[in-house]
């Protein structure tokens, strides 16, 4: 699981690409996008020989097995000790390998963080506020409880300033902006409520997840919410 991921296979990837053609003999592996080359050719031959070649010449696996078996019979001991001057360097950091996260569990930890956050929905009639947990909307988005209005802009807790300003603003940019969230809260609920709650997530954006999605289909809106993030997470240093 970790192997794929790590540095250890990028020089054998790269080699092993060259020899069967899939990149030119020419190529800097420093400037290959390792990633896409891992997910368009994994389970083909391509990665299966890497993985082979940097099992046989680099690792032991048999000893490795025979070491952990000892160590849970009792043969061998292990013994904490300090932190020696590589572990305290800071490539050690930049050296660890990163978990790889399965897709189920990727959602159930995005879907606890979405339903955790604090979300503000003003009214756009009378500016009435109300705050909630976003856990606690699933059932219903409830009306204004001043006037009945069912057209409340949300966003997260933490931009209620911000939202506030939006929906007094006399700029129709802005006024335009804040019809369309209170549209989707209307119209899609607590899925709208979901979406505007990613980090990155403003009203073209979730108006673009939410279509085409059923009403209810969780598993696929949090898929679409974390493709969301990643892409601002990636772009993000780009915005002004």
């Amino acid at each position: 699981m970790t192997i794929p991921n790590g540095r250890a296979l990028r020089w054998r990837m790269v080699q092993v690409a060259r020899k069967m053609g899939v990149l030119q003999k020419a190529a800097d592996p420093r400037r290959v996008n390792m990633q896409g080359l891992m997910q368009r050719y994994r389970g083909t031959p391509v990665v299966e020989e890497a993985l082979s070649k940097l099992f046989h010449e680099r690792m032991d696996i048999e000893g490795t097995m025979d070491l952990i078996r000892d160590i849970q019979q009792g043969k061998v001991e292990v013994f904490h000790t300090p932190n020696g001057p590589l572990g305290l360097s800071p490539k050690s950091e930049r050296d660890l390998l990163l978990p790889a996260w399965s897709d189920v569990q990727l959602r159930e930890r995005l879907e606890t963080r979405l339903m955790a956050e604090r979300a503000v929905l003003i009214c756009l009639n009378c500016k009435d506020k109300s705050r909630s947990r976003v856990g606690r909307m699933q059932q219903r988005i409830e009306p204004c409880t001043n006037c009945g209005g069912t057209m409340r802009a949300c966003s997260p807790e933490r931009m209620e300033s911000m939202l506030s300003g939006w929906v007094t603003s006399d700029d129709p940019k802005e006024r335009a902006r804040m019809q369309k969230n209170a549209e989707l809260i209307q119209t899609h609920g607590h899925d709208a409520v979901l979406a505007l709650m990613g980090r990155g997530v403003g009203e073209e954006t979730a108006t673009r997840l939410l279509r085409g999605l059923s009403r209810g289909n969780r598993v696929a809106l949090l898929r679409a919410i974390h493709n969301a993030e990643l892409q601002y997470a990636k772009t993000r240093r780009y915005w002004s």
